[in-house]
């Protein structure tokens, strides 16, 4: 819209120039139309109150009226008799005024001064209306009764909320001293639950690593010679333990081919049941371990063993077989028929139309 950015920056001091006048005249057309709006309110007060005095008023005029005609009657003057009656009074009245003036001369400057002072005080102040002021004096009236109606009120409020603070204020003073041990407790419960911020790994969880971490031990011994040497179990580190709900009990698989780590779940079906086995094996060591009256010498594997490649299923066989070397019994519940080479004892079980049998084939 402008050819260049000093146009449009003329533009916009332009407008704020002209913004900020119609904001002054809408100041000006605020406060002039607030004025004529209280002006409005007053004088919609006085017509009201005219209203209701107007009547009485014509009431009162007309009562003089009568007792004016009553005394033209009684006197058999006519109106033009009275008003020249009343104009030769108002004469005698200056007259003796003038006389009394002209009796007290020396008091006259002074008398002059004053009104002379009292001319100045006024200015150009117009003469109040009696009956206006003794409305105004009847609002204010009005109001400081209304005021100290809301004070009596508000005395009456601080006295009662004032007895009930003097009687909670040792109950509140318990509830603070509750409150605070109980935030202390619930903080600790918090942190230990893993429900703060930035720590969500709860104690029962951090426990359970310890625990886990030695069962690692133990199952990395079988799973890395099961995978001759290739992977390694590990559990997710403590900086992202805390990232997720119970994510602290997470494992890793480590390849020493390629020296990263990644999910467990990215394991072949076949790579998963040696790590299955090397954790179950794991476990039972450490379970041996930490419990010397328990004692598990003998362990039943049921299939698995057909998703391993042969390399893998052999390596897998000859930890068993070491172990079942010492004094554990294992059992290995298969169909796969190579396992049959590798296995001395075996309890064949076969199906025929009689039903299914049984025998035992002892090395």
């Amino acid at each position: 819209m402008y050819p260049a950015e000093k146009d449009a920056n003329l533009a916009l001091a332009q407008a704020t120039t002209t913004k900020e006048a119609a904001d002054a005249a809408y100041d000006v057309a605020h406060a002039s139309a607030q004025s004529a709006k209280t002006a409005k309110e007053t004088a919609e007060t006085l017509i009201k109150r005219y209203d209701k005095e107007l009547p009485a008023q014509k009431e009162e005029r007309a009562r003089r009226m009568e007792a004016y005609q009553k005394i033209l009657a009684e006197k058999a003057l006519s109106e033009a008799d009275w008003k020249a009656v009343t104009e030769q009074h108002e004469k005698s009245e200056a007259a003796a005024l003038q006389e009394t003036i002209m009796a007290h001369g020396t008091k006259k400057a002074t008398a002059e001064g004053a009104f002379a002072a009292a001319k100045a005080a006024i200015g150009d102040a117009t003469k109040p209306v009696l009956e206006d002021l003794e409305a105004a004096q009847k609002a204010a009236e009005d109001a400081l009764e209304v005021t100290l109606a809301a004070l009596e009120q508000l005395k009456e409020s601080y006295r009662v909320n004032h007895g009930a603070y003097l009687a909670l204020a040792p109950k509140m003073e318990e509830r603070g001293r509750i409150t605070q041990e109980y935030t202390q407790i619930d903080s600790l419960y918090n942190r230990l639950a893993g429900k703060v911020t930035g720590a969500r790994m709860d104690l029962e969880t951090f426990v359970q690593r310890y625990h886990l971490q030695r069962i690692l031990y133990a199952a990395n011994e079988r799973f890395q010679d099961m995978s001759a040497g290739q992977y390694e179990l590990r559990m997710i580190g403590d900086d992202q333990a805390g990232e997720g709900k119970n994510r602290g009990l997470d494992l890793m698989v480590y390849s020493t081919v390629t020296g990263k780590e990644r999910e467990v779940r990215t394991l072949s079906g076949g790579e998963s049941f040696m790590a299955a086995l090397s954790l179950a094996l794991g476990m039972a060591d450490q379970i041996q371990v930490s419990s010397a009256s328990i004692n598990l010498d003998m362990m039943f594997i049921d299939e698995g063993f057909g998703a391993l490649d042969d390399h893998s299923r052999n390596q897998a066989v000859k930890v068993l077989q070491r172990m079942a070397a010492g004094s554990k019994l294992i059992g290995i519940i298969s169909h796969v028929s190579e396992l049959k080479q590798e296995i001395e004892d075996q309890l064949i079980v076969s199906k025929d139309e009689d039903g299914s049998r049984v025998k035992w084939v002892i090395s």
